[in-house]
């Protein structure tokens, strides 16, 4: 700590002893007649955007194998590749002929049962039969109506129905062929809503990318960050993403590789100025700022792009900045401007 202390001091007092030696040479300038040129240039404040180029595969959010939970021939199909099926409408029908005529037959039965409990109820109340002859019809009834539904559950199995809205994909299927139990006859995909998922670097890991928006050029469709894993790939020292694309117009198919602009930094408006007008000062970061032909030091708060820097605070629209060189000014300098851009 003490180090740190005698070390800070030093730093203190070399940046005064410097800020004497310029003002001397200050002195020295103005005696002779010397004033310094320098580029300036004019701010103005626009709209920033970042934007970081991602890359993925789309993928469906529902897209499922249909199969068969029976054996059997196919008698109807009412379905072809590329038709947009609705959820629940028939897709396949397979030959149900001999379970459809147990079903008739157990309801045959359940109408004849149904009336002759009845018949020997109305028996039993005259006290012309027994309780135990009652019971075993009635037991004879209800056994039968658990064969009905058991029936009903089986048939529809025949009926292959669409689980969901989508898009039925490629298949070979014929009217009269034998298809096995589990077997995949084609695929359904629902497209409306697609994710893709995307690395990010452990820089930009930091930012608070959640429910930013994803444009992806050549399309109208947009996409929105919906989630960011909770743990850094340590192999490739990236994070994983997904974002989320209605896709309700159906412009981007499932599988589709897609570079999409991610605006992860967005500036309603913004000044921007390059890097070549920042100086270090002892409180922080400067710029000089021109008024009335003299040099003066201004602090501001500033965030750092490449060969550019965001102002966030301290300078405003219209103000004269020092563009090259502000290292070699003196604050409260007399100069002499040179326009040669604006920001």
């Amino acid at each position: 700590m003490y180090t740190k202390t005698i070390y800070f001091i030093f730093i203190c007092s070399a940046v005064i002893l410097l800020s004497h030696c310029k003002q001397s040479a200050i002195k020295i300038q103005n005696q002779n007649g010397l004033i310094r040129t320098v580029d300036v240039m004019v701010v103005h404040s626009q709209k920033f955007v970042k934007t970081k180029i991602i890359y993925g595969y789309a993928n469906a959010y529902q897209n499922i194998h249909i199969s068969s939970e029976v054996p059997g021939k196919i008698i109807a199909i009412d379905c072809h590749p590329g038709d947009f099926v609705h959820a629940g409408q028939l897709l396949i029908e397979l030959d149900h002929s001999l379970i459809s005529a147990k079903l008739m037959e157990e309801n045959a039965k359940k109408i004849y049962q149904e009336e002759n409990y009845k018949r020997n109820i109305q028996l039993y109340e005259h006290h012309l039969i027994s309780r135990d002859l009652v019971s075993q019809l009635k037991s004879q009834l209800e056994q039968t109506i658990a064969r009905i539904k058991q029936l009903s559950i089986q048939e529809k199995k025949y009926y292959i129905r669409a689980p969901f809205d989508g898009v039925v994909g490629i298949n070979q299927l014929l009217v009269g062929q034998l298809i096995t139990t589990g077997e995949i006859l084609f695929s359904i995909s629902n497209e409306s809503k697609l994710y893709l998922d995307f690395e990010l670097n452990e820089t930009n890991a930091q930012s608070n990318l959640l429910g930013l928006f994803v444009n992806f050029p050549g399309y109208s469709t947009v996409g929105k960050v919906i989630a960011i894993d909770n743990e850094i790939n340590m192999s490739t020292h990236a994070l994983l993403a997904r974002v989320e694309i209605q896709n309700n117009n159906h412009q981007i198919r499932s599988g589709t590789f897609l570079a999409g602009n991610l605006n992860f930094l967005e500036y309603v408006s913004a000044i921007k100025i390059p890097l070549t007008a920042l100086h270090e000062t002892v409180e922080g970061t400067a710029v000089f700022v021109i008024k009335k032909n003299k040099a003066i030091s201004k602090m501001i708060d500033v965030l750092r792009l490449n060969d550019q820097a965001i102002v966030k605070t301290g300078l405003q629209e219209g103000d004269e900045i020092v563009a090259l060189g502000p290292d070699q000014l003196i604050n409260g300098e007399t100069v002499k401007v040179r326009f040669y851009g604006s920001a």
